[in-house]
């Protein structure tokens, strides 16, 4: 087993945070500047670590079916292996533009940190169960890894995917530090993923599942 496949055995997603149907636009940065510092939620698997900056992560099991198209802008990463979605799916992230993929470092580098080989993987758009074959698979022409991601306490566990082609897949709006509203204790939020069913047991779903917490 390759160091890829060993340091992303998660089936989670990363999607900014959302209050409401809301998200907040970036004005007057850089691309790549104003993702990196958007206020995120990183769901690693079945046991969704949820880093908001208090003390602890919270825990986020199962959840509830996702209405089919409710959201555009969510992806699954799939490995490159040419067989189906469903059994080649190891993380989540979210469309920020058409040809950006927001998703956690920790899918897409290895042991050391270092961005693994694109070929090794595609993105999913259009899909909520990965069974279906009916969404639009991409190919990944790089990563970009936040340049203080560290993989041993997985702090700024951030990645930029650049696709081979823009998308015709609506994208994410991204909220920014400056948007003091989406960032008060108690707001409203929503996590998206294909995580874990039980704590106890690996059960996987096929259908994207959500559940409200807040931050």
């Amino acid at each position: 087993m390759n160091n890829f496949s060993q340091n992303n055995h998660y089936r989670g997603c990363l999607i900014p945070f959302i209050k409401g149907d809301r998200i907040g636009r970036v004005f007057g940065q850089s691309l790549l500047t104003a993702l990196f510092v958007s206020l995120i939620f990183i769901g690693r698997g079945a046991l969704a670590d949820v880093d908001v900056g208090g003390p602890g992560p919270a825990r986020i099991i199962s959840g509830s079916k996702s209405p089919d198209g409710a959201y555009p802008w969510m992806v699954a990463l799939v490995q490159n292996y040419n067989g189906r979605a469903v059994d080649e799916h190891f993380c989540g992230g979210t469309l920020i533009a058409p040809q950006w993929v927001l998703t956690a470092a920790h899918c897409v580098t290895d042991f050391s940190g270092s961005a693994v080989d694109p070929d090794f993987y595609d993105i999913l758009l259009g899909q909520n169960r990965l069974s279906s074959n009916t969404g639009q698979r991409m190919n990944v022409r790089g990563a970009v890894i936040h340049p203080n991601y560290d993989p041993r306490t997985l702090r700024f566990d951030y990645a930029l995917l650049k696709l081979d082609s823009p998308v015709l897949y609506t994208p994410i709006e991204v909220a920014t530090p400056f948007l003091s509203e989406l960032y008060t204790a108690g707001t409203p939020a929503k996590v998206l993923g294909w995580g874990f069913m039980d704590p106890k047991l690996p059960i996987l779903p096929d259908d994207l599942r959500e559940q409200s917490e807040q931050f």
